[in-house]
């Protein structure tokens, strides 16, 4: 008997594609339309693409920064000018850096999606008709 709790790198071949439900060959037609309709389409849906206030405005919405904010807020009340502009340097410092990270890599995303939806495209084209 197979041991199913194995991972999957290190089960039978064989005994894996059974598990699965499939064969050496794959699946048949008439298996991928029926898990094509139970599962639904293999496709990840997009996540809306947020603008770069709202970035900034999630670098500032972290529990540290706000803590940070306040004790900035807490020594310019105490008249502690340099505590507090050294507070607010690395706030503003790690903000627009964690900003700019973020904008670099959701435009980055956005780039491959491009480019990923021009090789399915492609792809789509060269596919023989069944």
């Amino acid at each position: 008997m197979p041991d199913i709790t194995a991972p999957y790198w290190s089960r039978d071949a064989g005994d894996l594609s059974t598990s699965l439900g499939s064969g050496s060959h794959g699946l048949t037609t008439a298996r991928a339309a029926e898990r094509l309709a139970v599962v639904g389409q293999n496709t990840v849906e997009d996540a809306q693409r947020l603008g770069p206030l709202r970035l900034l405005w999630r670098q500032v919405e972290s529990p540290l920064v706000l803590i940070l904010i306040f004790a900035a807020a807490v020594s310019l009340g105490l008249s502690q000018w340099v505590d507090a502009a050294i507070i607010l340097v690395i706030v503003i410092g790690s903000t627009l850096l964690g900003f700019y990270q973020e904008y670099r890599a959701s435009a980055a995303v956005e780039e491959l999606k491009k480019r990923l939806a021009l090789i399915l495209k492609g792809a789509e084209i060269r596919t023989p008709a069944p």
